[in-house]
């Protein structure tokens, strides 16, 4: 999306989109953005957040808010992978979320860069019904804690965006973008892949049935995503 940002002429800042130390997972208050700044600011006209959102995020009424939704099962694949999670690692996420207690972090997994943007503390959640806990309020809560609660004030987040895309259906949903952001796409400016999309599982049959189990309630949110986006 920030790639289709700077096709359309948008001013974005760098680094995915991020605005400037509110950089991915930043769980450092002072150092995140919040909406009114990034209004009030003349240097951009696009920025995205990577985050769990606060509400301080979502209160400006002269905003234009989207979210891109994805196959949760997909966009955990492919968020282990794209930040080198090994399969060691992968499966003391499984066994922790099994166990419902936040995994062990080793030493070295705590140098900076070892999954990318991503912090050492930032690791279950992606397996664990992260747009839930990105919407829903509660981001690290413990893992197997997320509830019908945070899946309700998540629900009541989706539906003030004014732009909803599901990946899959990118192509379906670029209406939105042109009525929004007042873009002017044309077939040949829309990604025909993902370019996260990964071509192997990192998971075994009996472990995918787990994650889905798991992310039932990320399964209904993206549900409900697609019927605003359609």
């Amino acid at each position: 999306m920030c790639e289709l940002a700077g096709d359309q002429l948008e001013v974005a800042p760098g680094s995915n989109c991020n605005y400037a130390s509110d950089v991915c997972s930043q769980s450092d208050v002072r150092r995140q953005v919040a909406c009114q700044a990034r209004i009030d600011s003349t240097n951009f006209t696009f920025s995205a957040i990577e985050r769990a959102l606060t509400d301080a995020d979502l209160n400006c009424s002269d905003a234009i808010y989207g979210i891109i939704l994805r196959d949760p099962m997909a966009a955990i694949q492919a968020t282990l992978v794209q930040n080198r999670f090994s399969v060691v690692e992968s499966r003391r996420i499984l066994n922790s979320i099994k166990q419902r207690r936040r995994p062990m972090i080793y030493s070295e997994e705590r140098v900076n860069g070892h999954h990318d943007c991503l912090p050492a503390w930032d690791t279950y959640q992606h397996v664990d019904n992260f747009v839930t806990r990105s919407l829903g309020g509660d981001y690290n809560t413990r893992p197997g804690d997320v509830s019908e609660y945070e899946l309700n004030a998540a629900k009541a987040v989706l539906e003030k965006m004014h732009v909803v895309i599901i990946l899959e259906e990118l192509a379906e949903h670029t209406v939105q973008l042109e009525h929004a952001f007042g873009w002017h796409l044309e077939a040949s400016s829309i990604p025909v892949t993902n370019s996260h999309k990964v071509d192997f599982h990192l998971f075994n049959k009996h472990e995918q049935a787990f994650v889905r189990t798991t992310n039932a309630l990320d399964y209904e949110l993206y549900a409900f995503g697609r019927t605003l986006a359609a």
